[in-house]
């Protein structure tokens, strides 16, 4: 993670901690396609990044609940 998304994950997760967030070596090369197709191009820009994981077990209105709580700690923190 570039510094400036690690700077909100720590914001948001002072905010929610209950979410967690992981930092990856930005020193290995990504195994996630996703990564290097959506994350790298977003962060190239300077704009900070993280990506929520849902958990598979949630229901459809604990994941609404939990991704607009995060949107809004995101927004608090820029």
């Amino acid at each position: 993670m570039d510094s400036q998304s690690i700077n909100l994950a720590e914001a948001v997760h002072n905010l929610l901690p209950d979410f967690n967030y992981y930092q990856r070596d930005a020193d290995s090369k990504a195994q996630s396609t996703s990564i290097t197709t959506v994350d790298d191009p977003i962060v190239a820009t300077g704009t900070p990044v993280f990506v929520y994981e849902i958990p598979e077990w949630l229901d459809n209105s604990s994941v609404y609940s939990n991704s607009n709580r995060l949107i809004d700690a995101c927004f608090k923190s820029i």
